[in-house]
């Protein structure tokens, strides 16, 4: 038996969620933004910024609105369970700083270089990228990823790259070859 402890939150009409989403988005600091609406969904989608975490902290009523979307790294997610009056459809294109910043806290937590042929590396990486950094100020990861970045561009044409495990590939691949111990004696002496 399912006992509903907290208080049930007034579903959101489309528009009203339509509205904070775009407000939300565009009050942030999310690149090509769009959104629009057919029947009862919403589609959203937007270039670095805000994490799918981050929306779902500021959106309202998620048990009447299912959270979806796709993703080359997982394919096709869902972030909400159960039955919902509407769907909440997520494109979210990251940066290559993002997926720097990603590959180094992979490199943090795991002591070992991503593989982006497998796929629990690949659904470790996309929620490193959709959850966000539990401690700001935090400058070490930041850094490191910026150098990694400098190294990277020196070799690899990141506008030139087809798809987002190329780039994760191309910039694990720049981790390995400068040194973790490398950048990170790089990013320690440039903390202010």
């Amino acid at each position: 038996m399912e006992i509903p402890l907290r208080k049930k939150e007034a579903p959101v009409a489309m528009e009203e969620m339509e509205h904070l989403i775009s407000e939300f988005l565009v009050s942030s600091t999310a690149k090509e933004v769009s959104i629009s609406t057919q029947d009862s969904s919403i589609f959203t989608s937007w270039k670095s910024g805000p994490t799918l975490g981050e929306l779902l902290d500021a959106i309202p009523s998620l048990n009447t609105w299912a959270v979806t979307g796709t993703s080359e790294l997982v394919g096709r997610y869902q972030l909400s369970k159960g039955k919902h009056k509407g769907t909440v459809i997520t494109d979210r294109a990251h940066s290559p700083s993002e997926l720097s910043l990603a590959v180094v806290r992979f490199r943090n937590s795991k002591n070992r270089m991503a593989d982006t042929t497998k796929d629990a590396d690949l659904r470790e990486l996309f929620e490193i990228l959709e959850i966000a950094a539990p401690v700001e100020g935090f400058q070490l990861p930041d850094l490191m990823s910026s150098a990694l970045l400098e190294h990277a561009q020196d070799t690899y044409d990141f506008e030139a790259a087809k798809s987002e495990i190329e780039v994760l590939k191309e910039l694990s691949k720049q981790l390995d070859r400068v040194g973790y111990d490398i950048l990170w004696n790089e990013a320690f002496l440039r903390i202010e």
